[in-house]
C-alpha cells in the first residue's frame, strides 16, 4: 500500500485494517463498506475521497481535521473515541469538514 509507483484503487466491500500497524493506505480512493482502522498506526488518509459504510478510527492518534485529507464523505457513522480529535474538535467543526451521514462518536 505504499503510495510510489501504486496505482490509484478503490475496495467495493468493507476493509477491516483494525490492531494492525497500518499507517497508510496509500493510493485507497473508496470504500464501497466500512473501514475499520481502529487501534492501528494510521497518520493520514491521503487520497481517500468517500467511505460507504462507517469509518472507526477510535484508539488512534487522529489530532487534527487535516488527518482526513481529501475525504469528503462518510455514508455511515464516524467512530472517533480515545483519540486526540475527539477532545479537540466538536462534531460541528467535523461535519465542516466531512459530509458525515450517520452519527459522530466523540
Amino acid at each position: 500500500m505504499e503510495l510510489k509507483g501504486n496505482p490509484p484503487y478503490r475496495i467495493g466491500g468493507d476493509l477491516d485494517l483494525s490492531f494492525t500497524s497500518t499507517r497508510t493506505l496509500g493510493n485507497l480512493q473508496s470504500v464501497g463498506g466500512y473501514l475499520d482502522l481502529s487501534n492501528t498506526d494510521i497518520q493520514y488518509l491521503w487520497k481517500l475521497k468517500s467511505v460507504g459504510g462507517s469509518l472507526f478510527l477510535s484508539d488512534t492518534s487522529v489530532t487534527g481535521l487535516g488527518f482526513f485529507g481529501d475525504l469528503e464523505q462518510i455514508g455511515g457513522n464516524l467512530h472517533l473515541k480515545n483519540t486526540p480529535i475527539s477532545q479537540d474538535y466538536t462534531e460541528k467543526e467535523i461535519r465542516d469538514v466531512i459530509n458525515v451521514v450517520g452519527n459522530i462518536y466523540l
